[in-house]
């Protein structure tokens, strides 16, 4: 009998559909399992400014990497990994479309910071998380859901993470923080290997000054993960009065003599990573294209750039992009939607979406 073959369109639009269902997974996880609901409901007050649909595609990038950063300098480099988020918020937010609340990076940096080995029967976990806020009431409620996720971390990892020991709760402005907290990395280096990932995802390009991006990148090693607010830099930054505060010295030089609503998207990040390589004077990997993301008229919102110390982290990393890089805002919207139905029972401790 002869081989049915099946169609190679059939083919794709089924792998189309795996996708689909593999991002509805995270979808799911971050808003509606039994754990989620557990961290978000334990206080009233979310975090409504900044989260839209997009930032999804933040999340699953920050819960791969750290499952990455983890298996290369924790496992196979005994390094001490400190986790930094500059903008924590309170642990849980408001997607602007209906009514859907999801986790925040912190909880995920937390519950999927920790890793179990099972070869070595042990648990890959960041050393230290910080976690800084601006907003006391914030700070407070974060400190509260922490609390929780730690609890659930215990009972699938028998990991036992403590607020103070493990995790620190910072309350202030991140530009005022880094200096102290700078220093204090550094003096751990002196003794230990530690390797810094850093997550900075600012509501608009002026909450992070250029100087504490400096600051942080005098330390030996660290990789950053940030969001280069392309949408708000070319709203605001020609009526910016303190552009020089928060511009890297290659775009303040490039927005003197011209509009910078005129300076193209690309073009904008590489001259920020031309600062940043000037500043680490070392071998930096930068993932160049970055992962853009745009609103419905094909308008950059904002783009997710990396800096990695790791030339084999920034490919696996551009491998995460081109399949976030496939979500339109209406398969997002779709997916989105079909949240409110049943949550998922799929445990992603062990997922991978590279």
């Amino acid at each position: 009998m002869a081989e049915v073959v099946e169609p190679k369109n059939k083919r794709e639009e089924d792998l189309k559909m795996e996708k689909k269902k593999e991002i509805l997974d995270y979808i799911r996880e971050y808003t509606s399992s039994d754990d989620t609901k557990k961290i978000i409901n334990l206080n009233y007050i979310i975090n409504k400014e900044g989260f839209d649909i997009w930032s999804f595609k933040k999340l699953i990038f920050l819960e791969n990497y750290l499952k990455l950063y983890l298996l290369i300098l924790s496992d196979k480099y005994k390094s001490k990994c400190y986790f930094i988020d500059f903008f924590s918020s309170c642990g849980a937010n408001k997607i602007e479309k209906g009514n859907i609340k999801s986790i925040g990076s912190p909880i995920i940096s937390l519950l999927k910071g920790v890793i179990p080995n099972k070869k070595k029967n042990m648990n890959n976990r960041f050393f230290n998380w910080i976690f800084m806020e601006i907003d006391p009431t914030f700070c407070d409620v974060l400190k509260k859901r922490v609390e929780k996720t730690c609890e659930i971390i215990k009972e699938k990892t028998n990991e036992d993470l403590k607020i103070d020991k493990d995790i620190k709760i910072i309350c202030g402005d991140s530009n005022n923080l880094i200096d102290d907290l700078v220093l204090e990395l550094e003096k751990e280096s002196k003794t230990e290997r530690i390797a810094v990932l850093a997550f900075i995802d600012p509501y608009r390009f002026s909450a992070i000054e250029w100087q504490s991006v400096k600051k942080l990148l005098s330390l030996k090693y660290v990789d950053i993960i940030f969001t280069l607010s392309t949408g708000t830099l070319r709203r605001g930054v020609d009526i910016c009065k303190e552009k020089e505060k928060f511009l890297s010295p290659s775009l303040l030089k490039e927005c003197s003599n011209k509009k910078f609503c005129d300076i193209p998207e690309e073009k904008i990040g590489d001259l920020y990573a031309k600062d940043i390589f000037d500043v680490v004077g070392r071998g930096i990997n930068f993932f160049r294209k970055g992962i853009s993301v745009r609103n419905s008229v094909n308008t950059e919102i904002y783009r997710i750039e990396l800096f990695s110390h790791s030339k084999k982290a920034v490919e696996i990393a551009e491998s995460i992009a081109k399949k976030l890089d496939k979500l339109d805002y209406s398969t997002l919207s779709k997916l989105l939607d079909q949240t409110k139905g049943q949550p998922s029972l799929k445990n992603g401790f062990n997922r991978k979406f590279y």
